[in-house]
């Protein structure tokens, strides 16, 4: 599929800096329990932050998927004032990381967090915003079109969803990448081509507005901005 990109919506304002993303990293995290603190301050290094913020829109409701420890829904609720946001992991340590950083940041009256599997109810829709972002590949390959979809249909129509994955080409990135959630996550996780999700998509209406790759080190990312037709 050829890449596609517009301008204006797609990217919103001036990207952040990486060095600023991990300054706000660091004081977004500095009262966490010491293992979630040295990964969000080092997450910003490996994953293009400063390319998917500046894609949130500055305003609406929005959803993450498989939040984690909650970085993005931190850094997206600090730099988009008119932004309500809510996200859902299986991790219950790192939700109720998350919502400490929430509470300690001031921003729980616009950003809070569930604990819930991706096969669990989610949260209520629709959503302005949805983002699933290194999800994907921690799904079962059965479910993992069925995961695709139910985020899209989160979708408010004339609304976006932000997809990112790693590669799974060339295969020393794939396989760094498969070594580090062996180490990081203790699983042995399945990666899907962005083809296949982009015809997911494709062929339930969704437009595909942006597809972008970035390499970090030895670590290969790519994602996908949807619209849903309004």
């Amino acid at each position: 599929m050829p890449q596609v990109q517009e301008t204006g919506t797609a990217m919103m304002e001036q990207k952040l800096s990486r060095q600023s993303i991990v300054a706000s990293a660091r004081r977004l995290y500095a009262g966490s329990p010491s293992r979630y603190r040295l990964l969000q301050s080092l997450r910003p290094y490996i994953c293009p932050f400063e390319d998917l913020l500046a894609l949130v829109p500055p305003r609406g409701r929005m959803l993450d998927i498989g939040c984690g420890a909650g970085l993005f829904l931190a850094l997206s609720a600090e730099h988009r004032a008119d932004v309500t946001a809510i996200g859902f992991d299986a991790e219950g340590s790192a939700i109720a990381v998350a919502q400490a950083v929430a509470d300690r940041a001031s921003l729980s009256g616009r950003l809070s967090f569930q604990h819930s599997a991706v096969g669990d109810p989610w949260p209520a829709g629709p959503f302005d915003f949805v983002s699933m972002i290194d999800v994907l590949h921690h799904i079962p390959v059965h479910a993992q079109r069925e995961a695709i979809l139910a985020a899209y249909r989160q979708v408010v129509p004339g609304g976006r969803f932000l997809y990112k994955d790693m590669v799974e080409r060339p295969v020393f990135r794939a396989w760094w990448n498969r070594l580090h959630d062996l180490v990081v996550a203790k699983q042995w996780i399945n990666y899907r081509a962005i083809s296949d999700v982009a015809q997911w998509i494709e062929a339930a209406g969704g437009r595909i507005v942006d597809r972008s790759a970035r390499n970090m080190g030895p670590y290969g990312h790519e994602w996908l901005v949807i619209e849903r037709p309004a």
